[in-house]
This record gives structure tokens, sequence and C-alpha cells, in this order.
């Protein structure tokens, strides 16, 4: 039996070479990713940023209310409070930082009267990125005031 080279009617015969109409709509898709890719990058690297800023944000408060839970203490010292807050910034990888201790001693503090410890950092000083675009300057803060439930021991 011989086989007959003829396609059926109405059938054409595919060519496998790229027609001009392939090629520019390759090129084409080239420019449109391009134009593109610049934006897309530019919305990654500000969710890294952002995301880093919330995440030191969350240490920030975590280790201002652990400060602030110790300085409630009996017989506590600035270095207890100090050194509570130092290991939960440690936690998040943030070591350079600012201690405010309000009243400078919490045993100074009167019963019932607030004390308040505030940590602080600047996002230059934490930032994932080698190169901070978006949040360069920005002061990260976290506070937390509690009441002096005990008396000082002026009984």
């Amino acid at each position: 039996m011989k086989r007959s080279n003829q396609l059926p009617a109405g059938s054409k015969r595919r060519s496998h070479r790229k027609t001009s109409r392939q090629m520019s709509r390759r090129g084409a898709a080239t420019v449109e990713f391009a134009i593109v890719a610049p934006v897309i990058f530019l919305f990654v690297f500000a969710s890294f940023e952002f995301g880093r800023a919330i995440m030191a944000t969350h240490g920030l408060e975590a280790a201002a209310r652990e400060g602030c839970r110790e300085a409630l203490s009996w017989d506590v010292t600035t270095e207890d409070i100090e050194t509570k807050v130092q290991n939960r910034m440690l936690k998040y990888g943030i070591s350079d930082y600012t201690l405010t201790i309000d009243p400078a001693s919490p045993t100074d503090a009167n019963q019932w009267g607030p004390v308040t410890v505030r940590v602080s950092t600047t996002y230059d000083q934490i930032s994932w990125l080698p190169v901070s675009r978006f949040l360069r300057g920005i002061t990260l803060q976290g506070s937390c005031s509690l009441p002096q439930e005990s008396d000082s021991g002026d009984s």
C-alpha cells in the first residue's frame, strides 16, 4: 500500500518555522516585562521593608511590656529591667536600641503611680536591605505603662 502525501481537503500543512508574527510577539513580551519588572521589584522590596518594620515594632512592644512588668516586681533594679529588655530584643535580632524608664528607679514610683518603659530604635539600624528606600530615618518605638501596685516599702 502506497502512502499519499496529500492532505485531506480543507487542511493545511503545518510548518515548524516560526512566523514573523510569533517572533514579533516574543519581542513584545520582552518589552512588556522590561516595563513591568521594576514595578514588581519595587513592590517586593517595599513589602520586605514594611514587614520588617512591623516585626521590629512588635518586638519593641514586647520588650517594653516585659521590662514594665519586671519594673513592678519587688526589689527590682534598673539592671534587672535592662537585662529583661535586652533578652527580648536579642530574640528579634535588634541590638542597637534606646531604653527609657520613667521613673528612672522603679522603686521611686508612688503606689498607683505609672511606671513607663519605652524602647526605640531607628529603622536604618535594623533594616534587612542594604539600602533602605522607604523607611529611612523612621524611629520605631514600643512603650508600656502600668500602675505601681505595691508601696515601695515606706510603711
